[in-house]
């Protein structure tokens, strides 16, 4: 896991301390159909947590990496 993402118990979270997979579940309940995670450190950061999501939150994902340097991969 990155070292310069928040953490809480654990779990990836957001700056007000809400776990990453809590804050999808509350967006899931209020009826949200699409949301966005922003990839700012690639990957490796990444995929970790759309792996928690899909299991704990019951959605699909959908994903593109792309290098700013290189072009979409």
């Amino acid at each position: 896991m990155d070292p310069q993402l928040r953490v809480v118990d654990g779990k990836p979270a957001l700056l007000d301390g809400v776990t990453i997979v809590e804050t999808m579940k509350q967006l899931k309940a209020a009826g949200a159909d699409v949301v966005g995670l922003n990839c700012g450190r690639g990957p490796g950061t990444m995929l970790p947590i759309l792996e928690d999501i899909v299991k704990e939150c019951k959605v699909c994902t959908n994903h593109q990496y792309t290098n700013i340097q290189n072009g979409p991969h």
